[in-house]
């Protein structure tokens, strides 16, 4: 790993929003992304166009600076541009510097404010664009009020640029598409009805575009369609506890004999329902002693069982 440029790099023009050349760069730029919001075979050049793009309230989703994915879900998460925004505003401000490492450079701060985010930039066909999806997987802050998710385990920034400390990492490296342009992989796989090919879809659409609720969505739709095995339901049951989503696994894994009981309490102490983590916490180590024969296992009650108790059981009323 090499720093391409040792002295700190700050920015030149004054104030990030509302400068007179923003304006008119504003007011002649092509609606697609082209000239001067094009990407550059000069790092330095595409995050400046990024920056120039924001402040004149450029579509995201439009701009070939970005990458493939990233324009994806600029166009499905329209919510997350003020933030992208805000992020540049702050990069503006900061002293940054430049690391690069072959194909992946990031633009970081060289001194205060370090919490200043990066920008995350790969280099294709011999120009420099914006990796917007591998900074929402590793770097962006959680929403206010939400659990923190999983880090990224294939994060290939990670040796230039640290990523915030997060619950165990999960793998959310992308997929190999062998060539194929992400859109026409996804409009490919969406017709397709069989597990194997909106397995793949989920995939691609949490791994290379960051579309978490739709790829979940596919995900819950293959596991609720195969029941002879449970494999599909305990995978996503474990995508949704790493991506914060563990209400949409509990109704489902509820139903498989197989998941365990201590598998279940980290799925509701996950959503933050601690009575029902502790009750099945203690199933869990009720089971346990039973398999080492230091207790007798009481016999399942009518409620274990899903069934009403004889009309002898019933509570009579005082």
């Amino acid at each position: 790993m090499a720093a391409a440029a040792r002295r700190p790099w700050r920015p030149s023009a004054a104030p990030f929003a509302g400068a007179l050349l923003v304006l008119l760069v504003a007011a002649s730029a092509p609606a697609a992304g082209e000239g001067v919001f094009a990407p550059s075979a000069d790092p330095d050049a595409s995050r400046a166009a990024w920056h120039a793009a924001l402040a004149a309230g450029a579509d995201p989703a439009q701009l070939d600076l970005l990458r493939e994915g990233s324009r994806l879900l600029a166009g499905a998460r329209p919510d997350l541009v003020a933030g992208w925004r805000r992020d540049a505003e702050a990069q503006a401000r900061a002293e940054l510097r430049l690391v690069r490492r072959r194909d992946l450079a990031a633009f970081v701060p060289a001194g205060a404010p370090a919490d200043t985010p990066p920008l995350l930039l790969r280099q294709e066909e011999g120009v420099w664009r914006i990796d917007l999806v591998q900074l929402e997987k590793s770097y962006a802050p959680q929403p206010p009020g939400s659990r923190r998710i999983a880090s990224d385990s294939d994060n290939p920034f990670g040796p230039l640029v640290p990523a915030p400390r997060r619950v165990p990492g999960f793998r959310f490296g992308e997929v190999d598409l062998l060539g194929e342009p992400l859109p026409d992989a996804i409009a490919r796989l969406r017709p397709q009805k069989d597990a194997a090919a909106q397995t793949r879809l989920a995939e691609i659409l949490l791994r290379n575009a960051w579309l978490v609720d739709e790829a979940l969505d596919r995900f819950e739709a293959v596991a609720r369609a195969d029941t002879r095995s449970y494999e599909p339901t305990r995978d996503f049951a474990w995508l949704a506890w790493a991506l914060d989503r563990p209400e949409r696994a509990i109704p489902l894994a509820e139903q498989w004999k197989p998941f365990s009981f201590d598998e279940l309490s980290k799925l509701h102490a996950r959503r933050g329902d601690a009575e029902r983590a502790q009750d099945y916490a203690r199933r869990h180590l009720l089971q346990f002693l039973a398999e080492k024969g230091k207790i007798v296992p009481a016999p399942p009650s009518d409620a274990d069982l899903g069934r009403e108790p004889p009309p002898s059981a019933r509570a009579v009323p005082h």
